[in-house]
């Protein structure tokens, strides 16, 4: 028998308002959850380089593996920490050869699937380290975690990739926490071109490299976790984002910290905190910089900075007229002042450009033709509207008349 339930309104109502705070305490609880676990993920390198010899009859994949291992058999199990194991140049010499071995998982259920993943390694491939940095970045189960790459390599980059940028735009992209890096039997040349890719650790023998791996260890799980300062920015021009056509550069202590090129939305960066300066370059028909300085990141906070450069830009428009006729459709026009002379570029029924505010002579030409050179004021923020008239010449018909009558000039 089937029996059937009727609701009413304020029943359903109130069904419907419990379903939905259900939902949002579900989602804010693992909000909060993803934000409080730690994920490492170690990138271990078994290059053909690591054939080559580190102690007596010991090569350098002998020596790693063993404190890799050690350093895998004694780490803790804590509730919130979980490790992975991303392995490059064990399978063959390709340049995508970078593989997540081991997932990530609480350390008590991965340590002897990792401790066997290392112990079957042989070394035969490259060095993709810039590749590999970008796939863990999809290793991690969430961006709200603290991530953390502990990158292990004998050598630089053998690709072509450029493992510092990669490095850079997923710390600034708040994918990964700055990375570790550590150099084994490198040279100096070497680690100067990987130890930008984080904090650097250099290790020449087993000694060095175990107490490397164990000061980060010590670092990472042990010391309490430390919020990074958060920044946001977008740059307008009347209100309109601009954003992606500027380079913006963070400068902390005299020194560059990060960049974002052409072609970003939102310039996100997150750091220690602290006061640092933002160097904006619109990178349009002209270039135009403006510095914004002493801009306080907090701990645990996104500090939102918005960079106008209604001060320093101004819109020209442009009409052009040939007699009483509107022919701004097929005519040019350039703006010049005492450095250069920029072309206006056609934009709806105008010839327009976002140029720096000032004075300029405007001409226009048509067929040829030049209209008279109008001197401009272009005001900061502010749109300037100008039409220009060419002078086109006329034509001159004759006709041949007889007695008050026109002939026909087949017959002159």
């Amino acid at each position: 028998m089937t029996r059937c339930i009727f609701f009413g309104k304020r029943t359903l109502g109130l069904l419907l308002a419990i379903a939905i705070v259900t939902l949002l305490v579900g989602i804010g609880g693992t909000a909060k959850a993803d934000a409080e676990k730690t994920y490492i993920e170690f990138i271990f390198d078994s290059s053909f380089s690591m054939n080559e010899e580190a102690e007596r009859n010991k090569s350098r994949m002998d020596v790693a593996k063993e404190v890799m291992i050690d350093l895998i058999s004694n780490l803790e199990d804590r509730p919130g920490l979980e490790v992975g194991l991303r392995v490059y140049g064990a399978r063959n010499t390709r340049c995508d050869d970078s593989v997540l071995m081991q997932n990530f998982g609480p350390v008590a259920e991965v340590r002897e699937k990792i401790i066997q993943i290392v112990r079957s390694l042989k070394p035969r491939g490259k060095t993709p380290i810039a590749y590999s940095l970008e796939q863990a970045a999809g290793d991690f189960p969430s961006r709200d975690s603290r991530n953390i790459i502990v990158l292990i390599t004998d050598g630089e980059e053998s690709c072509g990739g450029s493992p510092c940028v990669v490095s850079a735009t997923l710390q600034a992209q708040g994918i990964i926490y700055k990375p570790y890096v550590v150099g084994f039997a490198m040279t100096q040349a070497e680690e100067a071109k990987v130890s930008c890719i984080g904090t650097y650790y250099s290790a020449k023998d087993r000694r060095s490299l175990s107490e490397a791996l164990t000061s980060i260890m010590k670092e990472v799980v042990d010391v309490p976790e430390i919020k990074p300062a958060n920044l946001q920015v977008k740059v307008t021009y009347r209100d309109s984002e601009i954003t992606n056509d500027c380079r913006l550069e963070l400068i902390k202590g005299g020194s560059r910290v990060a960049s974002f090129g052409t072609g970003s939305q939102v310039f996100r960066y997150s750091g220690d905190p602290g006061t640092v300066d933002l160097k904006v370059t619109y990178l349009g028909i002209v270039t135009v910089e403006k510095t914004i300085t002493g801009i306080e990141m907090s701990q645990g906070e996104t500090t939102a900075v918005t960079v106008k450069l209604d001060d320093l830009l101004g819109t020209l428009r442009v009409k052009v007229r040939a007699g009483t006729r509107e022919v701004t459709a097929q005519a040019e026009a350039s703006a010049r002042d005492d450095r250069r002379e920029l072309s206006l570029a056609p934009r709806g029924d105008v010839l327009a450009a976002v140029i720096p505010a000032g004075f300029y002579g405007v001409q226009a030409v048509y067929q040829g033709n030049r209209s008279q050179l109008a001197e401009v004021d272009v005001k900061a923020g502010e749109i300037t509207d100008v039409t220009l008239t060419v002078d086109v010449p006329g034509k001159l018909v004759l006709v041949p008349t007889f007695d008050g009558r026109a002939v026909p000039t087949d017959r002159v």
